[in-house]
């Protein structure tokens, strides 16, 4: 789930939408005759979500970190020697 959320994110079509949902915005706040108001609701939520889908971004990206550091962990254990050789490499 969190996968796909963080792929949504990256995707340009997010970025569309929230053009696009600025400018409908616009419109009610134009024909609500409170701008203000209704720009300070949508800033509100757009502020909200994107918090929310940074925190799922970097959820995602340690979950792969997580992974990649087992893999790792396991071709050490598995191929004779590797562990001598990854402690003594640089950096």
């Amino acid at each position: 789930m969190f996968r796909t959320i963080s792929w949504a994110y990256g995707h340009p079509w997010h970025f569309w939408a929230k053009v696009v949902g600025a400018v409908v915005v616009l419109i009610i706040g134009w024909f609500w005759g409170d701008i203000q108001a209704v720009m300070l609701t949508y800033t509100t939520l757009l502020t909200v979500t994107t918090d929310l889908g940074t925190i799922v971004i970097q959820n995602t990206g340690s979950a792969d970190t997580e992974k990649l550091m087992q893999q790792g962990s396991e071709l050490g254990r598995a191929v004779p020697g590797a562990r001598d050789v990854i402690q003594d490499s640089p950096g």
